[in-house]
């Protein structure tokens, strides 16, 4: 499904994924800067695979993951049309939650949230929701430029 080397890129995102030996593909996220903003560990089953998902604790909540997920999910179905995509997650990690309903995820029993494509497809107001997302954050990061130039305009510099 993913191969060595593949990249994944959003908008403030570029992954590559890695799969060295018999190890299970991982795709790391980093920013512009190349720090490592978040990752997807790939554990493939024979019916379904499993992810792992991390985010360094400097960039949570700011919809990095989602970004990233997005990105993946698109990729994943596109390059396999049945894939079905299980997450165990426990009950006291509420982020994690709220983010997997957010993509179409249905809990079914002891912790396990499944997605298909049909669910990814339908749940279409998630990518609807992450270019919100992406614009308000550009506008953020916009408005701090304004300020910084402004700034340094003050003194001359």
């Amino acid at each position: 499904m993913f191969y060595n080397g593949q990249k994944i890129e959003t908008k403030r995102l570029i992954g590559v994924c890695k799969k060295e030996n018999n190890s299970d593909p991982k795709i790391t996220f980093k920013n512009h800067m190349n720090e490592e903003v978040c990752y997807i560990s790939i554990i493939e089953k024979r019916k379904c695979i499993e992810l792992i998902i991390h985010t360094a604790e400097k960039f949570r909540n700011k919809g990095y993951m989602s970004e990233a997920l997005n990105e993946f999910f698109i990729t994943a179905f596109k390059n396999s049309p049945k894939l079905l995509i299980n997450n165990y997650i426990s009950k006291s990690n509420d982020s994690s939650m709220h983010l997997h309903k957010k993509f179409g995820f249905k809990e079914s029993n002891n912790n396990f949230w499944s997605l298909n494509k049909m669910q990814f497809k339908k749940n279409n107001e998630s990518e609807k929701r992450i270019l919100k997302e992406e614009y308000f954050f550009l506008s953020e990061v916009q408005e701090n430029i304004n300020f910084e130039k402004n700034f340094l305009q003050s003194f001359n510099l």
